[in-house]
């Protein structure tokens, strides 16, 4: 489409020089080119798979460490914790009822001894975490407190122990409840064991094991689901040249008793930027252009024209994305506002002068990430008029 316009503008120009008696001219440009980007990137995607690759790894160490049983720290009947079974007459092998408790009546050692091995089979949960969301990967866990008991040896079903979380240092919005607490809502609060969870040192194990663990991948996805947004942010600056040859056509609207009257003309150009922006160590980027810039202004008796232009643009940009050595190609449609005066040097030449402003434009390179650009130029134009 804009090859066309810029086709139909040279012909058009052809065609009014004749019947307006315009000026159709054609440019050598040369200027400064001022450019500045400023890079955005969302990491949450590769968070969240980082994340979800932690969690599958999580997952398989404790469930090795549940089926391993609790490495030499079993839970002993009548010696960490008691049991007493009702049960139906003429058939004792049907057991009907079950109480227990923590201890043994009247030996508070015995309840220590069953808090120490507890806090023991958390503290080989707490490893594996801080083995899996270690600090070299930018994560930290929160401490571990021991396992308590509230009440009397042999008389309490009551634990409480506090809850175990795991945060991100680059993404501080990011925080999971990675082993529970105790409580009806693994929060640490108080939680008072059903008695038949007494019934064996196995099954009390093992419902220890199932509250420390239990949704603890759901909270982590639901945490990572709450993560708005994560960006990371560099910018870069580069002065340079910028070269480039235009077509145009213009015409001074001056009758012969006024000292000024009206300035209108449009032109076709291409620009090539030889020198490279660089945002950090992230992006080098290398722009060429064509386009279309009416002008309108002002123009003087005295051989000069002063005049606003506001232009369109097709831009070619390169990106070198350095970390991967990688190669991508964007086109781009941009606008450009600014102001410009020209001077008549003789019938065949003439001097124009201009600042151009290209405002704030988006590049999205992939879906995370994203460049905002905008560029200044000033620009000296030496043309040549065709005809009389």
């Amino acid at each position: 489409m804009i090859w066309r316009r810029l086709l139909l503008t040279i012909i058009l120009g052809v065609l009014l020089r004749s019947e307006l008696r315009c000026r159709f001219y054609a440019a050598v440009n040369v200027g400064a080119c001022i450019g500045k980007a400023h890079s955005t990137e969302d990491r949450r995607s590769d968070f969240a798979k980082n994340i979800k690759r932690k969690l599958v790894e999580l997952s398989a160490s404790l469930d090795r460490l549940h089926n391993n049983g609790w490495e030499g720290n079993f839970l002993e009947h009548d010696v960490d914790f008691t049991v007493a079974t009702y049960t139906i007459a003429g058939n004792p092998a049907e057991i009907v009822d079950i109480e227990g408790a923590f201890g043994r009546a009247n030996n508070p050692s015995s309840l220590q001894t069953c808090c120490d091995k507890m806090t023991t089979n958390l503290e080989n949960h707490y490893k594996i975490v801080k083995t899996v969301f270690n600090e070299a990967d930018g994560f930290t866990v929160s401490n571990m407190e021991p396992i308590k008991i509230l009440g009397n040896a042999g008389q309490t079903r009551t634990l409480v122990w506090a809850p175990i979380y795991v945060t991100s240092k680059t993404i501080p919005s990011f925080k999971t409840q990675i082993l529970n607490g105790s409580g009806n809502n693994y929060d640490g609060q108080p939680i008072k064991f059903p008695s038949d969870f007494f019934g064996s040192s196995v099954l009390l194990q093992y419902q220890i094991d199932e509250f420390i663990q239990k949704d603890i991948q759901k909270n982590a996805l639901l945490a990572l689901h709450e993560v708005n947004e994560i960006k990371t942010n560099s910018s870069g600056k580069k002065t340079g040249m910028a070269f480039g040859m235009s077509f145009g056509i213009d015409k001074h609207l001056l009758k012969k008793d006024k000292d000024f009257g009206l300035y209108i003309g449009e032109e076709t150009f291409f620009e090539i930027n030889p020198s490279k922006l660089r945002i950090k160590d992230s992006f080098e980027i290398k722009s060429n252009s064509i386009g279309i810039t009416p002008l309108f202004g002002i123009a003087s008796k005295n051989k000069w024209a002063i005049y606003g232009l506001l232009g369109i643009r097709y831009s070619f940009k390169n990106f070198k994305i350095l970390k991967e050595n990688k190669k991508s190609h964007k086109n781009k449609v941009e606008y450009d506002i600014g102001i410009g005066t020209t001077y008549d040097l003789s019938k065949r030449f003439n001097l124009s002068f201009r600042y151009i402003y290209t405002p704030v434009y988006s590049v999205k390179i992939r879906d995370e990430q994203k460049i905002k650009m905008r560029i200044s130029r000033i620009v000296l134009s030496l043309a040549y008029v065709f005809g009389e």
